[in-house]
């Protein structure tokens, strides 16, 4: 009997050691790949995370002594979930792990992905107040402008000084050193003197709530609301300072007027959401944060926020708080009610509860709300035309008008000294090298045609405030433009031909202001012609000229890049702001007889080879001289004897041949592709047999 009982404990025994080695193996396992979904989520593979932490939570269930592990891998599940998308899931096991009791800050994951998602399209293009700063939307003070044509306040400016770009259009703010736009600051104090005074109001109300001085701030907002009513910028101040103030109800309104004046706009979006917050409504402020994130050019400061609110949302005791706010709601609007006092409290807990919206369900109505409201905010053309419709003074033509023309500023641009100009104005100004009319400052800094663009606040205001005058002076400027089409402008260099490269350098005032205008046209296209000292005017026949490439300098000059379109007859001659203007017939050859082909041909075979023969002894430093600036010698095209100007390579020869400027006018002006071969073959003729190279 003791030989049996001893039996069955040392049976018991190795059954209890083989079972807690197969639970060891196991554990070991697990513990592997732990450690193998860990790699996966920091390889940013978070599909097989997923796959692996989910198999390691299976696995781990029942264990006792792995409640802490558990919890980190319930986390780190729901964290892939959320970094691949499926946030629905994993917002469902976020809530689970809440209702646990268990409140880590684990939700930076969560908060990322969901900014992501409501952010994956970018914010849309909103509507502004083309008269507004840029930076802060309001009225501009002591404005100056960037070289992207936007101005902004000077201290705005100042605020964002570490920024490279436009915070509206993106492009280069340009120059770090401005001065106060003179025009726009003029306009600004005529017509906003109001704005101007609520503006300082406000400022001073910032600096007071900055130091600590709330009811101080509240009353300096109050006093700029007086000034300009309903004012955005003002009402947004004022919610943050009364939800500083435990106001939130009054917070929560003036957040919602903004929300109703500026329905694009983020910031009332976020005032709104921390008033809600305050008040307990904790559903309703995700929903509202996350209309700020989707209108939010960058919203990942917007990070912390975010995990706050959905902190408060999975939190089960702060849930019931904010269902608790509805039913006392619900109980003093029915007060008056006569059986309204019968109702027990548990009884509406439980009524709230079983209306309440799921954690789920609470992600979709916030993704869907932000992107209805995106959709609004793409489809809404309006602009905000806050500012031009409260004017104090009657706009007169005299407020735009340029000292340089005496007209109504048409494109107009600013100088780095702050005063403004039409853009045609000022480059007359920078061809003779003149300083500014206005302060004689030089004008040579920063204002290139590539570093300068339209003022939008005066073109804006012009539109906006003296519509038909605008129209007037666009009609003029069309009508001005408006010239024959076989009229053309004519640089008076030497002569070009047709498909060779031809390199200009531009220095002359009159000819800065031709090759601009030539590049605003969408041809491209001046002609250019020799002069010819016998005739005291230039050639009858010249070469049309397309600008391929133009490089300007600050002085005003540029090097141009073009390339020989077509010949041309001058029938007629003229003169336009100093250079020359011409009424020109297009040249193409003749075509060849069937009877003439074949012996053009046989000399079109000899000249060619001539022409090789005589580049052959140039020296290879000529040669190289050659090729870089008109390239190699064309090929012979298929159809060389049908095309209007011939083969290439017989005006990439005369280019390179060293004659006379009338003989190459008279080679220019010739039709016949017959005479113009003999006349390049008796050149190449003289020139090897005098050993010219």
């Amino acid at each position: 009997m003791n030989v049996l009982k001893v039996l069955l404990v040392q049976l018991l025994r190795l059954l209890v050691w083989l079972w807690c080695r197969k639970r060891t193996k196991q554990q070991s396992g697990t513990m592997n790949l732990i450690g193998v979904a860990h790699d996966a989520f920091n390889s940013r593979d978070y599909g097989l995370a997923t796959e692996l932490y989910k198999k390691c939570v299976s696995e781990l269930d029942g264990v006792a002594d792995a409640a802490a592990t558990r919890l980190d891998l319930q986390f780190g599940y729901a964290d892939s979930m959320a970094n691949s998308g499926r946030l629905r899931d994993a917002v469902a096991v976020y809530a689970r792990i809440y209702k646990r009791g268990c409140v880590p800050d684990r939700l930076r994951h969560l908060a990322t992905a969901l900014i992501g998602a409501l952010h994956a399209d970018g914010p849309p293009p909103a509507p502004f107040d083309p008269l507004a700063c840029v930076a802060c939307g309001s009225v501009p003070r002591q404005p100056v402008s960037w070289n992207c044509g936007h101005c902004v306040c000077l201290k705005c400016d100042q605020k964002h000084s570490r920024d490279a770009h436009c915070p509206r259009c993106g492009k280069s703010k340009g120059r770090s050193r401005r001065e106060v736009n003179v025009l726009i600051n003029t306009l600004v104090q005529k017509f906003w003197p109001k704005h101007l005074e609520a503006a300082a109001l406000r400022d001073e109300g910032n600096s007071l709530f900055k130091g600590g001085c709330l009811k101080e701030a509240l009353e300096k907002y109050n006093a700029s609301d007086k000034l300009v009513k309903d004012y955005p910028l003002t009402l947004a101040n004022r919610s943050h300072v009364l939800l500083s103030l435990n106001r939130a109800q009054v917070a929560l309104a003036d957040a919602e007027t903004v929300i109703k004046i500026w329905p694009h706009w983020p910031k009332g979006y976020f005032r709104k959401s921390l008033a809600l917050s305050s008040l307990g409504r904790h559903d309703d402020s995700l929903i509202a944060l996350a209309c700020c994130i989707a209108l939010e050019r960058n919203p990942h400061p917007l990070r912390h926020d975010m995990c706050l609110a959905l902190h408060h949302v999975l939190l089960p005791t702060l849930r019931a708080k904010s269902a608790n706010f509805w039913i006392k709601r619900r109980k003093r609007a029915s007060s008056d009610c006569e059986d309204s006092g019968d109702e027990d409290l548990h009884q509406h807990q439980q009524r709230a509860r079983a209306r309440q919206i799921t954690v789920q369900g609470l992600m979709d109505r916030m993704l869907k709300a932000a992107e209805q409201l995106q959709k609004n905010t793409k489809s809404d053309k309006r602009s905000i035309d806050f500012l031009s419709k409260e004017t104090t003074s009657p706009a007169e033509v005299v407020d735009f008008e340029c000292v340089l023309c005496s007209r109504t500023l048409w494109r107009p641009v600013t100088t780095h000294c702050g005063h403004t100009y039409c853009w045609t104005c000022l480059d007359r100004c920078i061809d003779y090298n003149h300083p500014c009319p206005l302060c004689m400052s030089p004008l040579t800094e920063g204002v290139a045609g590539s570093e300068r663009s339209v003022l939008d606040f005066v073109e804006k205001a012009l539109s906006l405030l003296l519509p038909e005058e605008h129209r007037q002076r666009q009609q003029q400027e069309q009508e001005q433009s408006a010239e024959p089409q076989r009229r053309i402008p004519v640089f008076v260099c030497t002569t070009g031909f047709p498909g060779t490269p031809c390199p200009l350098f531009i220095y002359e005032p009159r000819y800065r202001l031709m090759i601009r205008r030539a590049i605003q046209n969408e041809s491209r296209q001046f002609g250019m012609a020799a002069y010819l000292e016998t005739e005291g005017r230039y050639a009858d026949f010249g070469t049309l000229l397309e600008i391929r490439d133009a490089l300007s300098f600050n002085t005003g000059c540029s090097i141009v890049t073009c390339v020989g379109i077509s010949r041309f007859k001058v029938l007629s001659r003229g003169e336009k702001d100093g250079y020359n203007l011409a009424q020109v017939e297009l040249l193409k050859d003749e075509p060849i007889p069937d009877e003439r082909l074949e012996v053009v041909t046989a000399l079109h075979n000899e000249v060619r080879t001539r022409a090789h023969t005589w580049l052959s002894f140039l020296s290879e430093k000529c040669r190289s001289e050659i090729e870089q600036t008109f390239g190699c010698m064309p090929e012979i095209e298929d159809d060389w004897f049908a095309l209007p100007d011939g083969p290439q390579w017989t005006w990439w020869l005369m280019a390179i041949l060293p004659l006379g400027s009338k003989l190459k006018v008279g080679i220019l002006g010739t039709t016949s592709l017959e005479k113009r071969l003999r006349a390049i073959n008796k050149t190449l003729e003289h020139l090897t047999s005098r050993n010219i190279i």
